[in-house]
């Protein structure tokens, strides 16, 4: 029997802005939840405007991570729209806010005050540095995280740190308080009660880097590295490009066997890794990319052809899984990253970009807020 979504049923209000917060929002949304999308009277998340424009007027940023959203404009320090926001508080089982520690408080909307209204109410919480210490209050952003927790300095060469291409701080922040706010929606189940989830922006980054920080953390950190592992993108004589990654010895093995470095069946170190590397460089450098990576493939080498985003539109097995999927919006569809989780019963599709600024104000001031107290409202979902 199919289900449907898997998150059918639950209510998220996303007041948060630019990319963690609303990554939350967005795969709740896609996985079936409702997610009404509350923002600031006048420009809204600044994300509308960061990029190029993509079909109705939003940018391509918000195309993406407003898709499958209800949108509503408030102004939180108006008792008015406040008042509105707390009953939509009262029905709601998630609420995801990215403010500078302090600035619900400051509304009269801090945790306490949303619990009074809805003690089932998961509050997910996201700042530049998290709560205590002496960064607390500074203004937070993924690339202050992305240098401040050490990525920067481990992706940079000899011309110094290099921050990443794109919002990876942000997004990887979006994927950690996703789990948390799905934790917690969990815990309720046994206790009845919500609670408040905070995460910052650069300690889930700190984690990915995982090993790394372990490794520069002990005791000798000039300990000699494992030898015979090889990763890396080389380029390919038709101008192509393959990223390989061969981390185990056996792959490593692999590698030597196929550089002519060492026998198939041996099972000692294998050479220098610079040599390794200058071999490897030069065995690819001298076939099409597409022999090479047949080659590559057929020795037990994990490897994968480098393509842009264009290239993956085309690619065949991209295609076959639907990873990229054409969204109606206004004008027509816009082609961007699909759900990117498969499910054996439930089913999830993405319904729509993300839309233009309070699209749904009075539909869902209507529902929610149409004159009925904080307390009402809470009654009303009991």
């Amino acid at each position: 029997m199919v289900s449907g979504a898997a998150l059918d049923g639950l209510l998220v209000l996303d007041l948060s802005v630019i990319l963690a917060g609303p990554t939350v929002g967005r795969i709740f949304a896609d996985l079936g939840a409702r997610v009404v999308k509350v923002e600031r009277p006048g420009a809204g998340d600044p994300v509308r405007s960061m990029g190029r424009p993509v079909g109705d007027g939003g940018s391509a940023w918000w195309a993406y991570v407003g898709r499958n959203k209800e949108t509503v404009s408030l102004d939180l320090a108006d008792p008015t729209d406040r008042a509105h926001l707390l009953r939509l508080a009262a029905a709601a089982d998630v609420l995801v806010e990215s403010f500078r520690p302090g600035t619900m408080a400051g509304w009269g909307l801090d945790y306490d005050d949303l619990a009074a209204v809805n003690p089932r109410l998961v509050v997910a919480r996201i700042s530049g540095f998290g709560a205590g210490g002496p960064r607390e209050g500074w203004p937070g952003f993924g690339t202050l995280a992305e240098a401040y927790c050490g990525f920067a300095a481990l992706n940079g060469d000899a011309d110094g740190p290099r921050l990443p291409p794109t919002g990876l701080a942000d997004s990887v922040a979006g994927l950690q308080a996703t789990v948390a706010v799905l934790a917690a929606l969990h815990e309720r189940q046994r206790s009845g009660l919500g609670q408040l989830v905070e995460v910052n922006l650069y300690e889930p980054l700190l984690g990915v880097l995982g090993g790394h920080v372990v490794r520069d953390a002990a005791a000798d950190p000039d300990a000699p590295a494992a030898r015979g592992h090889v990763r890396g993108m080389f380029a390919a004589a038709d101008g192509g490009w393959v990223a390989l990654s061969a981390h185990s010895e056996a792959t490593g093995r692999a590698v030597a066997a196929l550089l002519g470095l060492a026998e198939p069946g041996d099972r000692g170190a294998v050479r220098d890794p610079a040599e390794v590397h200058d071999r490897l460089v030069a065995w690819i450098a001298s076939r099409p990319r597409e022999v090479a990576l047949a080659g590559l493939l057929a020795a037990g080498i994990p490897a994968v052809p480098v393509l842009t985003a264009a290239d993956l539109a085309a690619d065949p097995h991209a295609t076959a899984r639907g990873s990229l999927t054409a969204v109606p919006d206004g004008v027509g569809a816009v082609l961007m990253p699909g759900i990117g989780m498969d499910f054996s019963r439930s089913r999830h599709t993405v319904r729509h970009t993300g839309r233009p600024q309070h699209a749904d104000q009075e539909r869902v001031l209507a529902e929610f807020a149409a004159g009925r107290s904080p307390e009402q409202m809470a009654e009303a979902r009991r």
